[in-house]
């Protein structure tokens, strides 16, 4: 995950800082309130909608900064870096339990889908 922000506004300066979120029961909403409540960083709630096209659009006209996976960052959006204005995010990591009695297309499955992952977190 990473702190985004419009590419050529640094809405991250502001104070407080807005902050734009998916619906409350997203994960990443929790990790991004519980790094800026953690970090004594004041700021406010601009904008809330459970559909990140919304979310990067209000970000990307320079209204808020939000979270976002570092892999997805949109066109017209940017990393923030924690540091000065946003605090760091935590890591995340997944994890794939196997049935000891798949079927052999869910194996096969399985082993795909972990190939996959794999292969997105190598970069490749």
């Amino acid at each position: 995950m990473i702190w985004a922000a419009a590419a050529g506004q640094a809405v991250e300066e502001l104070e407080p800082l807005p902050v734009a979120l998916s619906n409350p029961d997203c994960l990443f909403r929790a990790w991004a309130v519980r790094a800026l409540n953690g970090a004594g960083r004041p700021w406010r709630l601009a904008y809330i909608s459970p559909s990140l096209a919304a979310v990067e659009a209000i970000v990307e006209h320079g209204l808020a900064v939000t979270v976002v996976k570092g892999r997805m960052l949109a066109p017209g959006l940017r990393s923030v870096p924690a540091g000065q204005y946003v605090p760091p995010l935590p890591g995340a990591e997944i994890r794939l339990h196997r049935s000891n009695t798949l079927t052999p297309s869910a194996t096969l499955a399985i082993d795909h889908l972990a190939h996959r992952l794999r292969s997105m977190a190598l970069g490749s």
